[in-house]
């Protein structure tokens, strides 16, 4: 039978100039964390400049890299916590060189960091949210509002 395998993924887009030293901060430090722990980094460069959503999160430069970890795990529970330590100590690294968190993954961010990361775009975010989704229907757990 099929069963469903934890999936805690994380992708970033980091500015090209401080690509290079992210990168090998995760080369680094990403190991197995039990038997069966699987995973890919996808790393996929990028203009900027093509992003034209106006919400869209991306780092203030001409170019950066796209850095995405694919992982699938056994189910551990400790195993996941570990992941999931492992991707907020990224999410700190990479917001501290001035890259954004891409929001598809698992990762637990508070309010404090969804304003961080939207900064002054955070209110008209928020506006969108009450008009469009005003019985909060919408991605109500990532602890945006």
């Amino acid at each position: 039978t099929f069963q469903p395998l934890p999936r805690p993924g994380v992708d970033f887009i980091v500015p090209y100039p401080a690509a290079d030293a992210f990168v090998r901060q995760i080369e680094q430090t990403l190991e197995p964390l039990v038997t069966g722990d699987t995973f890919s980094v996808l790393l996929i460069p990028m203009k900027t400049a093509r992003f034209s959503r106006p919400l869209f999160r991306a780092p203030k430069t001409g170019f950066a890299l796209g850095v995405g970890i694919l992982r699938r795990l056994p189910d551990d529970a400790q195993a996941v916590a570990q992941a999931l330590a492992y991707n907020r100590w990224l999410f700190d690294q990479a917001r501290d060189i001035g890259g954004t968190h891409y929001p598809v993954g698992a990762l637990q961010l508070d309010r404090e960091d969804w304003k961080r990361l939207y900064g002054a775009a955070f209110s008209r975010l928020h506006d969108a949210k009450c008009r469009f989704d005003p019985d909060n229907v919408f991605a109500g757990g990532p602890d945006i509002f």
